[in-house]
């Protein structure tokens, strides 16, 4: 700044100054109601202030809390045999899995009995059995199997309602906590092998596609297969190049998530977790 201009913006300040403190001195009714303004005013923005940052920070908690719920949740795919079973099934549609154990007597009787079933092989151990994936998907006719008594077929439709009860579950819970879908990613890759399943060979079964959904439909309803396609939707996305549930389903009822919304969701919980971070290191 020129030194002429700085001169003249220190003798204007100093004139605003002086007719400032000239103005309260001559009248200090009007100065006091303006002082008294000014501090209700302060006050009001710092109370507006400490109820936002309190709203924020409950929310950030709630958050906290339903992340932690869905992890406690999800946790029952290791923990709980019969849903193991299933997202093994899903995963490698052949090869060993361990017998959830409520099932083990079944096997013992059978695998004593005279012949030994050709689906019981090979064994690797006592309490390890093959799976069979075209023995999976007979076991899910609505109209049941012939073989349906069978150990194997018996397990496998057991454990895959107790699959279904889980992801009836999960709907409940986004209906009432107002979760993600992308808060059940661990989920969604099992949700997506039900919705796009794959045979042992690897490629596609539409057979076993039509199956499965005719039995989710028929022994529990359209909401739990809803769920299964907007968790499917969230797996297609992160992973480009695969075929995506609203393309597959476009008319059903399903609000179907969108790389935006996910990518909103990704920055949003960034966000939180850095303000989270903030203040426990502030504390």
């Amino acid at each position: 700044m020129p030194i002429g201009e700085a001169q003249a913006f220190v003798c204007d300040s100093s004139l605003t100054l002086w007719c400032t403190v000239r103005w309260i001195m001559t009248d200090r009714g009007a100065a006091a109601s303006l002082i008294g303004a000014c501090v209700t005013a302060a006050g009001l923005v710092f109370a507006g202030s400490q109820i936002y940052f309190s709203r924020r920070q409950h929310e950030d908690e709630r958050q906290w809390k339903r992340s932690e719920f869905v992890r406690t949740l999800l946790s029952e795919m290791v923990s709980n045999p019969n849903i193991a079973l299933i997202s093994r099934i899903l995963d490698w549609r052949e090869g060993p899995a361990p017998i959830p154990p409520s099932f083990q007597s079944l096997f013992d009787a059978r695998r004593a009995a005279t012949p030994a079933p050709a689906w019981d092989a090979p064994r690797i151990g006592h309490d390890y059995f093959e799976i069979n994936w075209d023995r999976f998907v007979r076991s899910l006719k609505v109209d049941r199997d012939a073989e349906w008594r069978e150990p194997d077929m018996y397990a496998y439709r057991t454990c895959f309602d107790s699959f279904c009860t889980f992801i009836q579950g999960v709907a409940e819970d986004v209906r009432t906590l107002g979760v993600a879908a992308s808060e059940y990613a661990d989920l969604s890759f099992y949700c997506y092998r039900i919705i796009f399943p794959l045979n042992a060979a690897r490629d596609r079964d539409y057979d076993a596609d039509e199956r499965l959904r005719d039995y989710i439909e028929a022994y529990y309803n359209a909401k739990t297969y809803n769920v299964l396609l907007k968790q499917a939707q969230v797996y297609a996305l992160s992973h480009p190049g695969l075929d995506c549930p609203s393309d597959k389903f476009p008319d059903r009822i399903v609000d179907y998530p969108t790389e935006k919304s996910l990518r909103g969701r990704q920055r949003r919980s960034i966000r939180d977790n850095m303000m989270r971070a903030l203040r426990r290191f502030r504390a």
